[in-house]
């Protein structure tokens, strides 16, 4: 099993509830480490799965919007790049049954780490606890090795008069090289 490691100041991005007192927001300078894990590509369907992990870095506790909602639904995206040509991958989802802000909290020194599978346009299905990104292409055939930079883009929220998520800000993470 191959592991691709990625290092990076990466702001936030998953989240479980609320902080529940009002705190003010953290500064753009407090940061998480972020790395890609685990990262291999699924021959059978063209997908490539692989952890996304955040650690929080910071000496208080950061929440963030979970992705299912529609404050966390579109916070980050993960682009690939072959020799010719570029797909971004993003969250399938944007009709809500429900919806309503929830946040998760990553306590100091504590991680979140999110199994992600990167498929084709259509390609919604969920396996065991893996999340799906999916491309705008309903084929994808890739010319390796491949190049994955994700970007985090997450807003200061604000219910009710309590800090609701606490960070903000847009983050890239450095290009990691994926081979067949």
């Amino acid at each position: 099993m191959k592991t691709i490691l990625l290092n990076a100041s990466l702001g936030a991005f998953l989240c479980s509830s609320s902080i529940s007192e009002a705190a003010p927001p953290l500064p753009k300078a407090a940061v998480f480490s972020a790395s890609v894990e685990n990262a291999k590509f699924e021959e059978k369907d063209s997908s490539i799965s692989l952890d996304f992990v955040l650690k929080n870095n910071t000496g208080k506790t950061i929440a963030i919007a979970k992705r299912w909602n529609s404050w966390g639904a579109f916070q980050w995206t993960v682009n690939v790049t072959t020799a010719d040509h570029k797909i971004e991958f993003s969250n399938p989802q944007i009709a809500w049954w429900r919806n309503h802000l929830e946040a998760a909290n990553i306590e100091p020194g504590k991680e979140l780490r999110l199994k992600c599978r990167l498929a084709a346009k259509g390609s919604t299905r969920h396996h065991d606890g893996i999340e799906v990104f999916t491309s705008k292409e309903e084929n994808l055939h890739y010319t390796f090795p491949v190049h994955l930079v994700g970007t985090f883009f997450a807003a200061s929220l604000h219910s009710d008069g309590q800090v609701a998520t606490n960070w903000a800000g847009t983050i890239k993470t450095p290009k990691v090289e994926l081979k067949k």
